[in-house]
């Protein structure tokens, strides 16, 4: 699982396996590690009992709650994401978005995207 952040944006992508893993077992989680001694950051995503999808940041990291009806009908689908806005105040929301990870259109010889899902602009020939 990739995040990507900026400014108020989250962004996830998943690979095929953590797509079936999330509408199967409820739970995807990811970490990161800094230096000896530092808290380990984690980041999550969670099949739940909710009605949007929900973003939660604490001490350990980012937890995301996503609708359980949501998560299996995104799996089975051949929708590329979900996207939800969190109201933050009256002036800022959070865009949380949560994608399918599509292999590059270029190869990269330093990532194994053997679970990634394939991606649909590979198929279409050069104008």
């Amino acid at each position: 699982m990739k995040i990507r952040i900026k400014d108020n944006s989250i962004r996830y992508r998943l690979t095929k396996s953590e797509v079936d893993q999330l509408a199967g077992k409820g739970e995807v989680t990811g970490r990161t590690e800094f230096a000896p001694g530092s808290p380990v950051f984690y980041y999550r995503i969670l099949s739940a009992d909710v009605s949007e999808i929900v973003a939660k940041f604490d001490q350990k990291g980012i937890t995301l709650n996503v609708p359980k009806d949501q998560t299996r009908a995104w799996a089975a689908s051949d929708n590329v994401g979900m996207e939800q806005y969190q109201d933050i105040d009256d002036e800022a929301s959070l865009r949380i978005l949560i994608e399918k990870d599509f292999t590059c259109l270029q190869v990269r010889k330093e990532e194994d995207e053997s679970d990634h899902f394939p991606n649909p602009l590979a198929e279409q020939s050069p104008v």
